[in-house]
């Protein structure tokens, strides 16, 4: 069964803000309850759309 890499847009928020202030992928995904790799990608999704 396929892992749930959905993110609520007050954890998107709050990955982005992390980000920002130059948290590591892996205590951000720590804070927000979701693993590494879901934070990677939601960070590279950002910046395509230019947001990050």
């Amino acid at each position: 069964m396929p892992a749930n890499r959905e993110m609520t847009m007050r954890q998107m928020r709050q990955v982005l803000r992390l980000h920002a202030s130059g948290t590591s992928d892996r205590e951000i995904g720590r804070t927000v309850g979701a693993a590494r790799s879901t934070v990677r990608d939601a960070i590279k999704r950002a910046k395509a759309a230019g947001l990050a």
